[in-house]
Protein backbone atom coordinates (compact mmCIF):
# COMPACT_ATOMS: atom_id res chain seq x y z
CA UNK A 1 0.00 0.00 0.00
CA UNK A 2 1.33 3.39 -0.99
CA UNK A 3 1.37 5.97 1.76
CA UNK A 4 -0.32 9.35 1.50
CA UNK A 5 3.03 11.09 1.39
CA UNK A 6 4.26 8.81 -1.40
CA UNK A 7 1.16 9.49 -3.51
CA UNK A 8 1.52 13.21 -2.92
CA UNK A 9 5.16 13.08 -4.02
CA UNK A 10 4.15 11.20 -7.21
CA UNK A 11 1.49 13.79 -8.12
CA UNK A 12 3.33 16.92 -7.03
CA UNK A 13 5.27 17.61 -10.25
CA UNK A 14 2.03 17.74 -12.22
CA UNK A 15 -0.45 19.27 -9.74
CA UNK A 16 1.08 22.27 -8.06
CA UNK A 17 -0.90 23.79 -5.22
CA UNK A 18 -3.24 20.81 -4.78
CA UNK A 19 -1.66 19.51 -1.57
CA UNK A 20 -4.56 20.54 0.67
CA UNK A 21 -7.19 19.21 -1.75
CA UNK A 22 -5.41 15.84 -1.94
CA UNK A 23 -5.19 15.59 1.85
CA UNK A 24 -8.88 16.55 2.20
CA UNK A 25 -9.92 13.84 -0.27
CA UNK A 26 -7.87 11.20 1.51
CA UNK A 27 -9.30 12.25 4.89
CA UNK A 28 -12.86 12.19 3.53
CA UNK A 29 -12.33 8.76 1.97
CA UNK A 30 -11.01 7.36 5.24
CA UNK A 31 -13.87 8.92 7.21
CA UNK A 32 -16.55 7.57 4.86
CA UNK A 33 -14.99 4.08 4.76
CA UNK A 34 -15.58 3.78 8.51
CA UNK A 35 -19.33 4.04 7.98
CA UNK A 36 -19.91 1.85 4.92
CA UNK A 37 -22.88 -0.48 5.25
CA UNK A 38 -24.46 -2.97 2.88
CA UNK A 39 -27.92 -2.24 4.26
CA UNK A 40 -30.07 -1.21 2.62
CA UNK A 41 -28.87 -2.25 -0.83
CA UNK A 42 -28.53 0.69 -3.20
CA UNK A 43 -27.78 1.60 -6.81
CA UNK A 44 -26.06 4.68 -8.19
CA UNK A 45 -27.33 5.53 -11.67
CA UNK A 46 -25.71 8.02 -14.02
CA UNK A 47 -28.45 9.84 -15.94
CA UNK A 48 -26.04 12.09 -17.86
CA UNK A 49 -22.81 13.98 -17.18
CA UNK A 50 -24.52 16.25 -14.64
CA UNK A 51 -27.30 14.10 -13.17
CA UNK A 52 -27.24 11.03 -10.93
CA UNK A 53 -29.83 9.02 -9.03
CA UNK A 54 -29.36 7.00 -5.87
CA UNK A 55 -31.87 4.18 -5.39
CA UNK A 56 -32.25 2.51 -1.98
CA UNK A 57 -34.28 -0.67 -1.41
CA UNK A 58 -36.51 0.44 1.48
CA UNK A 59 -39.36 -2.08 1.45
CA UNK A 60 -41.46 -1.59 4.58
CA UNK A 61 -40.37 2.03 5.06
CA UNK A 62 -42.86 4.85 4.53
CA UNK A 63 -41.74 8.31 3.39
CA UNK A 64 -42.15 9.55 6.97
CA UNK A 65 -39.60 6.92 8.08
CA UNK A 66 -36.71 8.17 5.93
CA UNK A 67 -34.61 11.33 6.03
CA UNK A 68 -32.39 12.82 3.34
CA UNK A 69 -30.03 15.50 4.65
CA UNK A 70 -27.44 17.45 2.67
CA UNK A 71 -24.88 19.28 4.81
CA UNK A 72 -21.33 20.50 4.30
CA UNK A 73 -20.73 18.55 1.08
CA UNK A 74 -22.12 15.29 2.43
CA UNK A 75 -25.41 13.53 1.77
CA UNK A 76 -26.83 11.44 4.60
CA UNK A 77 -29.72 9.07 3.97
CA UNK A 78 -31.24 7.41 7.01
CA UNK A 79 -34.33 5.50 8.01
CA UNK A 80 -35.98 4.34 11.22
CA UNK A 81 -39.17 2.36 11.73
CA UNK A 82 -40.73 2.25 15.16
CA UNK A 83 -42.12 -0.93 16.68
CA UNK A 84 -45.51 -2.04 15.33
CA UNK A 85 -48.25 -1.28 17.79
CA UNK A 86 -51.09 -3.15 16.10
CA UNK A 87 -50.31 -6.45 17.86
CA UNK A 88 -49.33 -8.27 14.66
CA UNK A 89 -47.71 -11.65 15.32
CA UNK A 90 -45.24 -12.74 12.66
CA UNK A 91 -44.71 -16.45 11.97
CA UNK A 92 -41.77 -15.47 9.74
CA UNK A 93 -40.28 -11.99 9.33
CA UNK A 94 -37.95 -11.87 6.33
CA UNK A 95 -38.31 -8.20 5.39
CA UNK A 96 -35.65 -6.24 7.24
CA UNK A 97 -36.85 -3.06 8.86
CA UNK A 98 -33.83 -2.16 10.95
CA UNK A 99 -32.59 1.40 11.07
CA UNK A 100 -29.96 2.50 8.57
CA UNK A 101 -27.72 5.44 7.78
CA UNK A 102 -25.55 5.93 4.68
CA UNK A 103 -23.29 8.89 3.96
CA UNK A 104 -21.94 10.00 0.58
CA UNK A 105 -19.45 12.74 -0.29
CA UNK A 106 -20.83 15.15 -2.86
CA UNK A 107 -18.75 16.97 -5.43
CA UNK A 108 -18.64 20.73 -5.54
CA UNK A 109 -21.85 22.31 -6.89
CA UNK A 110 -23.88 19.07 -6.56
CA UNK A 111 -27.40 19.62 -5.21
CA UNK A 112 -30.26 17.31 -4.29
CA UNK A 113 -33.03 17.82 -6.84
CA UNK A 114 -35.64 15.51 -5.31
CA UNK A 115 -36.26 12.53 -3.04
CA UNK A 116 -39.26 10.21 -3.20
CA UNK A 117 -40.34 6.77 -2.06
CA UNK A 118 -42.03 4.74 -4.79
CA UNK A 119 -42.69 0.99 -4.97
CA UNK A 120 -40.28 0.20 -2.12
CA UNK A 121 -37.46 2.34 -3.57
CA UNK A 122 -36.18 5.62 -2.20
CA UNK A 123 -34.97 7.62 -5.18
CA UNK A 124 -32.68 10.61 -4.57
CA UNK A 125 -31.97 12.70 -7.68
CA UNK A 126 -28.71 14.71 -7.71
CA UNK A 127 -27.66 17.38 -10.18
CA UNK A 128 -24.40 19.21 -10.69
CA UNK A 129 -24.81 22.91 -11.42
CA UNK A 130 -21.98 24.96 -12.88
CA UNK A 131 -22.26 28.51 -11.54
CA UNK A 132 -22.28 31.23 -14.18
CA UNK A 133 -18.91 32.62 -13.03
CA UNK A 134 -17.34 29.18 -13.73
CA UNK A 135 -18.88 28.64 -17.16
CA UNK A 136 -16.65 29.14 -20.19
CA UNK A 137 -16.63 32.73 -21.38
CA UNK A 138 -15.34 33.91 -24.72
CA UNK A 139 -13.23 37.05 -24.57
CA UNK A 140 -13.58 39.40 -27.55
CA UNK A 141 -10.18 40.23 -29.03
CA UNK A 142 -9.87 43.85 -30.17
Amino acid sequence: MVSSLMRQMQLEPFFLGFDDAFNQLMGLKNDLNKHISNYPPYNIKKIDDNEFELEFAVAGFDKKDVKVIMDMGKLRVSGTIGEREDGTEFLHKGIATRSFSSTFALGEHVEVESAEVENGLLKVRLKKYLPKHLQPKEIVVR
